[in-house]
């Protein structure tokens, strides 16, 4: 795995976000993919070897996204009810 500039950090993330948007409504190509990242499609060649390496990190991103998006939803609801049972489920989702 190549270590990241904080340029590539950005460019990769743009990649990403793009790929998500894309993928999210059905296939997409790697140019339609670089198009909407505003990046050219060799850079996306770069940091993705294939379209299924993009795809499968893109899978991973949306987990991660989600699983984060639960733990705030866990948090609010226990700051909110002050509950000793809902600080319980946060503290067991984290």
């Amino acid at each position: 795995m190549r270590k990241l500039t904080k340029v590539g950090q950005v460019e990769k993330g743009k990649i990403l976000d793009a790929a998500l948007s894309l993928f999210s409504r059905g296939d997409a190509t790697i140019a339609e993919i670089a198009k909407l990242a505003e990046i050219p499609k060799s850079n996306v060649h770069y940091y993705y070897d294939t379209k299924d390496k993009l795809y499968q990190e893109v899978l991973e991103t949306a987990r991660s996204r989600r699983c984060r998006e639960s733990i705030y939803v866990l948090m609010i609801e226990a700051i909110k009810s002050d509950s000793p049972e809902s600080i319980k489920d946060l503290i067991n989702a984290l």
